[in-house]
Formats: C-alpha cells, structure tokens, sequence
C-alpha cells in the first residue's frame, strides 16, 4: 500500500520548507474559497429570511385587516340581531295583549249569556 507524502523530508532538520510553506499557502486559498462560499451562502440565505419576513409582515397585515372587518361586520350582524329581537317581542307583547283583550271580551260575553241564559230559565222555570 502506498502512502501519500505531504512533505518530503531533507537530511536535517525535518521537513522542506518550501513543501510547508506551499501546503500552508494551499490550506490558506482553500480556507479562503470556503469563506467565500460560506459567506455568499450566509448572504443568500439573509436575503431569503428578509424576503420571508416581508411575506410574513404583508401576510399579518392583511389578515389584521381582515379579521377588523369581520369583527366589525360580527358587531353589525349582532346589533341587527338585538333589534330583531327587540322588535319580535315588542310584536309577540302586542299580539299577546290583543289576545287578552279578545279572551276578556269573550269571558265577558259568556258571562253576559250566561247570566241571560240563566234568568230565562228562571223565567221559564
């Protein structure tokens, strides 16, 4: 199996210089595109998260206006409903007491016809 040599090695004091200092100089560039690469995704994904945040700020807007305009047309609704009301039982009270005035007219009636009856059977008797 053959192994892979970073840096080549001279007769004293370790390794070659230049091998180190271009492998240095290599990890440096590499270092660099990923910052690059890493910094341009950063600012990507920045301008998508302002971009969703515009959406969300529009979206939120909108639906406050709408749910305004749906409680303003509930609180319509409701008053409409009150006065409905109101006006079926001030009707049903009306009617409710023309049907008392009729039932005493006709109680009253009866009592007269039958006092009538009662004193022509006295009469007759």
């Amino acid at each position: 199996m053959k192994s892979t040599v970073l840096f080549r090695r001279v007769l004293f004091g370790g390794f070659r210089r230049d091998d180190v200092l271009t492998y240095v100089e290599k990890l440096e560039e590499e270092n660099e595109k990923l910052q690059l690469t890493r910094n341009d995704e950063i600012n990507r994904l920045q301008e998508e998260l302002e971009s969703y945040k515009a959406d969300y700020d529009e979206l939120s807007s909108r639906t406050s206006l709408r749910i305004s305009q749906l409680e303003a047309q509930l609180n319509e609704f409701q008053d409409e409903a009150n006065r409905i009301i109101v006006q079926q039982r001030r009707e049903a009270e009306e009617i409710l007491q023309g049907v008392k005035s009729r039932v005493a007219v006709a109680i009253a009636q009866d009592e007269d016809i039958h006092d009538k009856v009662i004193k022509l059977k006295k009469m007759v008797g």
